[in-house]
């Protein structure tokens, strides 16, 4: 009977986490706590109440010395991912800016659209880190200039979603221009040396996150682009329609995509 009743138990007990998806060191603790339970009990009348002080007073220790003591903090992993996402964004920038100043090849569009397959991945990896610093921080009463690191680094990669979306779009329609082969290579060159410029700030944004963490600056500069002078100008009578166009090649590029569906 106690043969039977110990596998049961530890059956349950090894089933049990798994349905739960608890980590694994709780299957090995919950068989090891059986075990120890079953040996020990015939020995001593107090054992149980022994272990379940211990664990309660082992429980209580680790409680204090994960939340007082050694808190968890996750904003610096988040804040190197969020660094490196700003500077691989950065790069593409320039990666197309050198792909439009050469005509817009079809191969070298290929691989631009897939680099930005990727970088969709890592931005969103970039918000899981954040999310998990956040939730690092909410019970971790001394994380006060941790908490206000984390809301920068979040304000900056809202930023650079915009920069994302942005190269997104542009790549597709410089893409979806070249194919008519009526881009104008003067058009190109001027475009290309404002892709140049947009990539190499928000690299130069970037690499300043990297320096302001080193030397334990808590304020983040966040992207102003007021700065960067617009090298391409439509022509004046066109100025009243630039919305209208805007509108007009969006939905334009939308039916296509629903129509190759």
């Amino acid at each position: 009977m106690n043969g039977w009743t110990i596998g049961l138990l530890l059956t349950m007990g090894m089933v049990l986490p798994v349905v739960l998806r608890l980590h694994k060191t709780i299957i090995h603790q919950i068989a090891l706590t059986i075990l120890l339970v079953f040996v020990f009990v015939h020995k001593t009348n107090y054992y149980v109440s022994d272990r379940i002080r211990d664990t309660i007073i082992g429980a209580l220790v680790a409680i204090i010395v994960h939340i007082i003591i050694v808190p968890p903090n996750y904003v610096k992993e988040a804040r190197r991912t969020l660094t490196q996402f700003g500077i691989d964004l950065g790069q593409l920038f320039e990666k197309v800016a050198y792909w439009v100043n050469n005509n817009c090849t079809f191969v070298e569009g290929e691989n631009l659209i897939d680099d930005t397959t990727n970088l969709l991945q890592e931005l969103h990896q970039v918000e899981k880190e954040l999310r998990k610093a956040e939730k690092s921080l909410r019970l971790n009463p001394f994380g006060r200039n941790k908490k206000q690191q984390l809301k920068q680094n979040e304000q900056f990669l809202f930023q650079l979603k915009h920069g994302y979306t942005y190269i997104s779009s542009v790549l597709t329609t410089f893409n979806d221009w070249s194919k008519t082969n009526s881009l104008p290579t003067v058009d190109g060159q001027k475009w290309a040396v404002q892709l140049q410029v947009l990539g190499e700030y928000i690299t130069e944004q970037a690499n300043k996150n990297v320096e302001n963490y080193s030397i334990k600056k808590s304020s983040l500069d966040v992207l102003d682009l007021s700065s960067i002078p617009l090298q391409i100008r439509i022509p004046p009578e066109l100025e009243s329609q630039r919305y209208q166009l805007s509108l007009y090649n969006d939905t334009l590029k939308l039916i296509d995509k629903l129509k190759a569906k």
